[in-house]
């Protein structure tokens, strides 16, 4: 696992243990998970990548914290 982001310029914040998921599980991990196919996964990251017009999965996230999509444990 890697090290998580705290403070920061956006204000993101792990909460109790000081650390964040891994920012970017495979898709693989995601489907199964979810009961779907690596490959929907997959498109429906692109698509939503698209109607923000984010260049990559790092940008998506602050997105959906930005836009109060996704909200830390503090909140």
């Amino acid at each position: 696992m890697r090290d998580g982001v705290t403070g920061g310029a956006h204000g993101f914040q792990s909460g109790g243990s000081g650390r964040l998921p891994p920012a970017r599980p495979p898709p693989d991990e995601i489907a199964a998970h979810m009961v779907i196919s690596p490959t929907t996964v997959k498109t429906h990251v692109s698509r939503a990548m698209t109607k923000v017009h984010a260049r990559d999965r790092a940008q998506l996230v602050v997105f959906a914290y930005e836009t109060g999509m996704v909200l830390t444990r503090n909140t």
